[in-house]
């Protein structure tokens, strides 16, 4: 008695072939990174891009400059006397630079690791997905691959634009706070900031990547809503922080 052959698997992607297919493909390349959940490539690349744009950064903009643009939104250092601002200007600038090296070379793990556990708890709790915390980071690794391209769009106007009107917080511009007046309140301007191309993407990626892990249990509208919800409270949270200190 003859049986019906059974589909082969398809052939395995390398690594480095994901990084691209995760744009081209992004189902075919969330099953395959299901079957074969690693993280560690995509974070290595996020890390070399933020430490080289950090020196690029410090060379063509610097950080007291960066600063003296965060001193101007700020009515808190209005009124300073000037030998007071200078040196609160200085230590500032120090302590940024310190900071932006400092999230350059651990910020990608942390953010991983932390954004990989919140997503692991609400697809599990709310989704019943039953994956595992290695898959959850691969899936959110390769789910800001979209960041490489805004990253790399950063790097050229970082040298296209005039390094005194360069913005550090918003280089690209892909998302609302980029057409709001100089003035906004800090608040809108953190919510405009969220309503971001790049993070809808990265969304919707998220959304696919679990949807691959658990397809018997999710649905791609089920995902994205548990994505978007997961995602809402982050931005009310967020928003609510720069509104309490603005």
């Amino acid at each position: 008695m003859s049986t019906a052959p059974t589909p082969s698997e398809p052939a395995p992607m390398n690594p480095i072939a994901r990084l691209f297919n995760i744009f081209l493909e992004p189902r075919a390349t969330y099953d395959d990174i299901v079957r074969r959940p690693g993280w560690l490539i995509p974070v290595l690349l996020f890390t070399a891009l933020n430490i080289v744009f950090m020196v690029a950064f410090t060379q063509r903009v610097g950080w007291e400059r960066f600063m003296e643009q965060q001193f101007a939104k700020s009515p808190r250092t209005a009124d300073m006397p000037p030998e007071q601002r200078a040196r609160a200007l200085q230590q500032a600038a120090t302590f940024s630079k310190y900071m932006g090296y400092g999230g350059a070379v651990l910020g990608s793990v942390i953010v991983v690791a932390i954004v990989g556990g919140v997503f692991l708890l609400a697809f599990n709790t709310i989704g019943g997905a039953g994956t595992n915390y290695n898959t959850s980071l691969a899936i959110v690794a390769h789910a800001y691959m979209p960041n490489v391209i805004a990253g790399i769009l950063a790097f050229v106007i970082l040298y296209l634009k005039d390094p005194a009107e360069y913005d550090l917080e918003n280089p690209v511009g892909s998302n609302v706070a980029a057409f709001l007046p100089s003035d906004a309140p800090r608040w809108l301007d953190s919510l405009g900031r969220s309503i971001d191309l790049f993070s809808i993407w990265i969304l919707f990626l998220l959304a696919t990547g679990f949807v691959a892990a658990s397809p018997k249990k999710l649905s791609l509208g089920k995902s994205l809503g548990i994505v978007i919800g997961v995602w809402a409270v982050y931005v009310v949270v967020k928003v609510g922080l720069a509104a309490a200190f603005s």
